[in-house]
């Protein structure tokens, strides 16, 4: 009885919903810093990235962005003088497969005009290139790259006047276990660009710590159970 009991407990457990636990770090920015991302900025690019405070002119360009009221203290923004590529990315791991759920906060202000976005993110290339990119890719994705990218959250600028507002984005991706990255990217070579990105999350389900615990007490009951009956048996 006790044994119908403990298994029943375990069944329970497994089917006790899972809670949501963010894979990423400082996904807001609220360091201050880029801490827990990884920047590149293209060799010979005429501008910067970076964590600024939520509402600063875009730096280099000294263009207007406008306040994200769902932020914190900062944000990250993109800004140049001349023709560039910028690109923050940030991995997480998966030990089995399952959806994870992606969030995060972006604007793009285009100050040139049309959007270019068939030549890929080198604005050296002697192609017009002007446009942000949000995707997902496998980990070992060199920068810069769209080779073997696994999803597109992202592509183009923001159609609205600049500077345009900040939109929230979710999307839920069904993934394998593996390392894979969330980036952020932008090139520009017709006029100033800018991109801004706050509140990021990636969400994975992870078990409830109580189930975890009835699981563990539950195989330990199962155990103690057995090692009964068969005392019993043997006297």
């Amino acid at each position: 009885m006790l044994r119908k009991l403990v298994i029943a407990g375990i069944i329970g457990a497994c089917a006790m919903p899972a809670m949501a636990a963010n894979l990423l770090t400082n996904g807001g920015f609220e360091s201050g810093s880029l801490a827990g991302w990884t920047q590149t900025i293209a060799p010979s690019s005429n501008g910067t990235s970076g964590v600024f405070a939520n509402g600063s002119n875009a730096p280099n360009s000294g263009q207007s962005t406008t306040v994200n009221t769902n932020g914190g203290n900062f944000v990250y923004l993109t800004g140049q003088g001349g023709p560039g590529a910028y690109e923050i990315r940030q991995s997480f791991t998966l030990a089995s497969a399952q959806t994870v759920t992606v969030k995060f906060d972006h604007f793009a202000n285009n100050y040139g005009g049309e959007v270019f976005s068939g030549n890929g993110l080198d604005p050296f290339a002697g192609q017009p290139v002007q446009f942000a990119l949000v995707d997902l890719i496998p980990g070992a994705t060199g920068a810069f790259s769209t080779a073997g990218q696994i999803q597109s959250f992202y592509s183009g600028a923001d159609g609205g006047a600049n500077p345009n507002p900040w939109t929230s984005y979710s999307f839920n991706v069904n993934l394998g276990a593996g390392t894979y990255a969330i980036r952020f990217a932008q090139a520009d070579n017709q006029l100033f660009f800018t991109q801004g990105v706050d509140n990021v999350s990636v969400s994975g389900a992870i078990p409830e710590p109580a189930s975890w615990a009835m699981l563990i007490a539950g195989f330990g009951l199962v155990g103690v159970a057995g090692r009964r009956r068969r005392a019993t048996v043997a006297a």
